[in-house]
Protein backbone atom coordinates (compact mmCIF):
# COMPACT_ATOMS: atom_id res chain seq x y z
CA UNK A 1 0.00 0.00 0.00
CA UNK A 2 1.62 3.30 -0.90
CA UNK A 3 0.05 6.61 0.24
CA UNK A 4 1.50 9.61 -1.73
CA UNK A 5 1.28 13.38 -2.00
CA UNK A 6 1.74 15.23 -5.20
CA UNK A 7 2.78 18.89 -4.94
CA UNK A 8 0.65 19.18 -2.17
CA UNK A 9 0.20 22.77 -0.50
CA UNK A 10 -1.77 24.29 2.24
CA UNK A 11 -2.52 27.55 3.78
CA UNK A 12 -3.90 29.34 6.62
CA UNK A 13 -5.43 32.80 6.77
CA UNK A 14 -2.16 34.27 7.37
CA UNK A 15 -0.88 32.61 4.01
CA UNK A 16 0.61 29.74 2.63
CA UNK A 17 2.52 27.09 5.13
CA UNK A 18 4.22 24.93 2.46
CA UNK A 19 3.45 24.10 -1.22
CA UNK A 20 4.91 22.06 -3.73
CA UNK A 21 5.06 19.30 -1.13
CA UNK A 22 5.65 15.88 -2.85
CA UNK A 23 6.49 12.09 -1.04
CA UNK A 24 5.23 8.87 -0.84
CA UNK A 25 5.09 6.38 1.99
CA UNK A 26 4.85 2.49 1.38
CA UNK A 27 4.27 0.02 3.01
CA UNK A 28 7.11 -1.11 5.81
CA UNK A 29 8.51 3.06 5.18
CA UNK A 30 8.67 5.62 7.56
CA UNK A 31 8.24 9.39 6.08
CA UNK A 32 9.91 11.65 8.68
CA UNK A 33 8.43 15.14 8.62
CA UNK A 34 10.16 17.69 10.40
CA UNK A 35 9.31 21.73 10.69
CA UNK A 36 9.62 24.59 12.81
CA UNK A 37 6.48 25.23 14.99
CA UNK A 38 3.71 26.61 13.23
CA UNK A 39 5.02 25.14 9.66
CA UNK A 40 1.77 22.92 9.56
CA UNK A 41 3.07 19.04 10.33
CA UNK A 42 0.07 18.62 12.52
CA UNK A 43 -2.13 20.41 9.90
CA UNK A 44 -0.60 17.92 7.37
CA UNK A 45 -1.55 14.78 9.41
CA UNK A 46 -5.38 15.93 9.49
CA UNK A 47 -5.25 16.63 5.74
CA UNK A 48 -4.40 13.10 5.36
CA UNK A 49 -7.26 11.81 7.22
CA UNK A 50 -9.36 14.13 5.44
CA UNK A 51 -10.41 16.48 7.83
CA UNK A 52 -8.28 19.32 6.13
CA UNK A 53 -8.39 20.31 2.69
CA UNK A 54 -5.39 20.78 1.07
CA UNK A 55 -4.69 23.89 -0.73
CA UNK A 56 -3.05 22.75 -3.73
CA UNK A 57 -2.34 19.46 -5.08
CA UNK A 58 -3.73 16.17 -4.26
CA UNK A 59 -3.31 13.05 -1.58
CA UNK A 60 -3.79 9.49 -2.78
CA UNK A 61 -3.42 5.50 -1.72
CA UNK A 62 -2.69 3.37 -4.42
CA UNK A 63 -3.81 5.93 -7.21
CA UNK A 64 -7.40 6.30 -5.33
CA UNK A 65 -7.68 9.86 -4.92
CA UNK A 66 -8.98 11.43 -1.56
CA UNK A 67 -11.51 13.36 -1.39
CA UNK A 68 -15.43 13.96 0.21
CA UNK A 69 -16.25 10.30 -1.07
CA UNK A 70 -13.42 8.56 -0.55
CA UNK A 71 -12.07 9.92 3.19
CA UNK A 72 -14.20 7.72 5.19
CA UNK A 73 -12.66 4.61 3.40
CA UNK A 74 -9.70 5.79 3.85
CA UNK A 75 -9.41 6.45 7.08
CA UNK A 76 -10.12 3.22 7.98
CA UNK A 77 -7.19 2.08 6.64
CA UNK A 78 -5.14 4.46 9.17
CA UNK A 79 -4.74 5.46 12.53
CA UNK A 80 -3.69 8.58 14.20
CA UNK A 81 -1.40 9.24 17.65
CA UNK A 82 -2.06 12.59 18.31
CA UNK A 83 0.37 15.12 20.04
CA UNK A 84 -1.74 15.17 23.19
CA UNK A 85 -4.35 13.10 23.84
CA UNK A 86 -7.19 14.65 25.93
CA UNK A 87 -8.98 11.18 26.22
CA UNK A 88 -12.48 10.93 28.57
CA UNK A 89 -11.91 6.91 29.13
CA UNK A 90 -11.74 5.71 32.40
CA UNK A 91 -8.66 3.48 31.34
CA UNK A 92 -6.90 2.30 28.15
CA UNK A 93 -9.10 -0.99 27.92
CA UNK A 94 -12.08 1.14 27.80
CA UNK A 95 -10.70 3.35 25.08
CA UNK A 96 -10.04 0.00 23.00
CA UNK A 97 -13.32 -0.99 23.74
CA UNK A 98 -14.94 2.11 22.19
CA UNK A 99 -12.89 2.68 19.15
CA UNK A 100 -13.60 -0.96 18.45
CA UNK A 101 -17.21 -0.02 18.29
CA UNK A 102 -16.82 2.95 15.83
CA UNK A 103 -17.87 2.21 12.57
CA UNK A 104 -14.67 2.45 10.87
CA UNK A 105 -13.24 -0.23 13.36
CA UNK A 106 -15.84 -2.86 13.01
CA UNK A 107 -14.68 -4.93 10.73
CA UNK A 108 -11.59 -5.99 13.25
CA UNK A 109 -13.43 -7.50 15.50
CA UNK A 110 -12.18 -10.77 15.25
CA UNK A 111 -8.53 -9.13 15.53
CA UNK A 112 -9.02 -7.88 18.73
CA UNK A 113 -5.31 -8.21 20.23
CA UNK A 114 -5.29 -11.41 22.80
CA UNK A 115 -3.86 -10.26 26.23
CA UNK A 116 -0.25 -11.74 25.58
CA UNK A 117 -0.42 -9.16 22.51
CA UNK A 118 -1.22 -6.42 24.04
CA UNK A 119 1.23 -6.97 27.09
CA UNK A 120 3.96 -7.22 24.49
CA UNK A 121 3.13 -3.73 22.95
CA UNK A 122 3.10 -2.04 26.28
CA UNK A 123 6.35 -3.89 27.54
CA UNK A 124 8.12 -2.47 24.09
CA UNK A 125 6.96 1.05 25.53
CA UNK A 126 8.22 0.48 29.02
CA UNK A 127 4.60 0.70 30.25
CA UNK A 128 3.58 -2.62 32.67
CA UNK A 129 0.34 -4.44 32.16
CA UNK A 130 -1.60 -2.73 34.97
CA UNK A 131 -1.22 0.34 33.09
CA UNK A 132 -4.39 -1.08 31.01
CA UNK A 133 -6.51 -0.32 33.54
CA UNK A 134 -5.76 2.36 35.33
CA UNK A 135 -7.48 5.46 35.38
CA UNK A 136 -5.69 7.64 32.01
CA UNK A 137 -6.33 11.05 34.16
CA UNK A 138 -4.02 9.98 36.74
CA UNK A 139 -1.28 9.10 33.76
CA UNK A 140 1.54 11.20 32.90
CA UNK A 141 1.21 12.63 29.61
CA UNK A 142 4.18 10.81 28.52
CA UNK A 143 2.45 7.53 29.52
CA UNK A 144 -0.98 8.67 27.55
CA UNK A 145 1.26 9.30 24.45
CA UNK A 146 3.13 5.90 24.82
CA UNK A 147 -0.47 4.24 24.93
CA UNK A 148 -1.55 5.98 22.07
CA UNK A 149 0.62 4.37 20.50
CA UNK A 150 0.14 1.06 22.09
CA UNK A 151 -3.31 1.09 20.95
CA UNK A 152 -2.79 2.24 17.58
CA UNK A 153 -0.81 -0.60 16.82
CA UNK A 154 -3.41 -3.07 18.45
CA UNK A 155 -5.69 -1.42 16.00
CA UNK A 156 -3.32 -3.42 12.60
CA UNK A 157 -4.29 -0.44 10.50
CA UNK A 158 -2.08 -0.38 7.20
CA UNK A 159 -1.26 3.38 7.82
CA UNK A 160 -0.25 5.28 10.92
CA UNK A 161 -0.03 8.75 11.43
CA UNK A 162 1.62 9.59 14.43
CA UNK A 163 2.32 13.29 15.93
CA UNK A 164 5.23 14.12 18.01
CA UNK A 165 4.54 14.71 21.49
CA UNK A 166 3.52 17.90 22.89
CA UNK A 167 5.38 17.50 25.93
CA UNK A 168 9.32 15.90 25.88
CA UNK A 169 9.63 12.48 26.48
CA UNK A 170 12.81 11.65 28.73
CA UNK A 171 15.68 10.10 26.50
CA UNK A 172 14.71 6.47 27.80
CA UNK A 173 11.33 6.89 26.73
CA UNK A 174 12.26 8.69 23.44
CA UNK A 175 14.03 5.90 22.66
CA UNK A 176 11.71 3.80 23.02
CA UNK A 177 9.31 5.17 21.41
CA UNK A 178 11.56 5.21 17.85
CA UNK A 179 11.73 1.61 18.30
CA UNK A 180 8.68 1.11 18.20
CA UNK A 181 7.86 2.83 15.90
CA UNK A 182 10.31 1.11 13.54
CA UNK A 183 8.99 -1.95 14.69
CA UNK A 184 5.51 -1.11 13.47
CA UNK A 185 7.17 -0.45 9.95
CA UNK A 186 8.92 -4.16 9.86
CA UNK A 187 5.64 -5.87 9.93
CA UNK A 188 4.25 -3.93 7.05
CA UNK A 189 3.16 -0.74 8.17
CA UNK A 190 3.40 2.57 5.94
CA UNK A 191 4.13 5.37 8.74
CA UNK A 192 3.77 9.20 8.21
CA UNK A 193 5.77 10.30 11.47
CA UNK A 194 6.57 13.86 12.57
CA UNK A 195 9.75 14.38 14.31
CA UNK A 196 12.44 16.99 14.65
CA UNK A 197 14.68 14.28 16.01
CA UNK A 198 18.01 14.54 13.88
CA UNK A 199 18.73 10.78 14.68
CA UNK A 200 15.41 9.86 14.35
CA UNK A 201 15.47 11.42 10.80
CA UNK A 202 18.32 9.53 9.86
CA UNK A 203 16.89 6.14 10.59
CA UNK A 204 13.71 6.85 8.28
CA UNK A 205 13.52 6.07 4.74
CA UNK A 206 12.88 9.23 3.77
CA UNK A 207 12.12 13.10 5.49
CA UNK A 208 10.28 15.52 4.47
CA UNK A 209 11.13 19.75 5.72
CA UNK A 210 8.40 21.89 6.05
CA UNK A 211 10.49 24.56 6.65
Amino acid sequence: MTLEIKNGGMSTSEGMLFSGLDFKASSGEIVCIQGPHASGKTLLLRAILGFEPLSEGFISIDGELLNVQSAETFRRLMAYVPQQARLPFASMNRLLGELYALKANRSLGAERPNPQRQSALLQLLGLPDAVAEKPLAELTPGQNYRIMLAVAAMLNKQILLIDEPAAPLDSAAAQMVDNFIHELASVGAAIVAVSNDEEFARSCQRTVSLS
